[in-house]
């Protein structure tokens, strides 16, 4: 599957249009192979990793802080412009793979181990397993984001994606609450940014109505 996806969405824009079928399935084939080879490749350095789970979950929060920072960010501030929006994600995106990459170094070196709470379940009344819970213990020779839960990385991601973004933006030339779909902007801060809007709207609404009856009477008089 993975295989035919990277040939259609990427191989076949740069061949030329009417590719023989034999030489499609040819290609497909060693795509194929290249990724067989890969895949072996990172067995050998997965296995020298702190437990899958946590890898897992290391490298899915360095890409979904960005992307839920990108969602706050649009939804709550409108001062946010492109360029803020960009730039942050960029920016959070790599410091959080510097954040897991030191942190998985770490561990891999032994710099930075996991103990467990106990598990036993002597003299206890109900005959439950609990799965140890690894939890992370102070150590002051490795740099302190290293030390970071891998359960704190979306939150970490976002936060920066939000911060940067609004500082980039403030810089860049914030957006105006009238130049943004109101549609767009989250229901829970929308009063606060068009509150003035409907206001003045309103207002114009009853100086013109005020004027067409004048308008009108001045009209029936003559």
């Amino acid at each position: 599957t993975m295989a035919g996806i990277i040939y259609e969405d990427f191989l076949s824009n740069y061949l030329k249009k009417n590719v023989a079928e034999k030489h499609a399935a040819n290609f497909i084939k060693l795509i194929v192979v290249i990724l067989g080879v890969v895949s072996v490749f990172i067995v050998f350095f997965v296995e020298k990793l702190k437990g899958i789970a946590q890898v897992a979950t290391s490298l899915g929060g360095m890409s979904s802080g960005a992307g839920l920072g990108l969602f706050i960010l649009g939804m709550f501030f409108t001062s946010a412009n492109k360029k803020g929006a960009l730039y942050s994600a960029l920016i959070s995106l790599v410091v959080m793979t510097w954040i897991v990459l030191g942190n998985q170094i770490s561990l891999m070196r032994g710099e930075l181990t996991y103990t467990t709470v106990p598990t036993s379940i002597d003299n206890c009344p109900f005959n439950v397993s609990i799965t140890p819970i690894p939890i992370k213990p102070p150590s002051d020779d490795v740099f302190i984001l290293f030390r970071l839960s891998f359960a704190m990385y979306v939150f970490v991601g976002s936060m920066i994606v939000v911060i940067v973004g609004l500082i980039i933006s403030h810089f860049t030339g914030p957006n105006e609450p009238k130049d943004v779909n109101e549609d767009l902007i989250s229901p829970l801060v929308k009063r606060f940014y068009y509150k003035k809007t409907k206001v003045i709207e309103k207002e114009m609404y009853q100086i013109v109505k005020t004027s067409e009856k004048e308008s009108e009477k001045v009209s029936f008089e003559q």
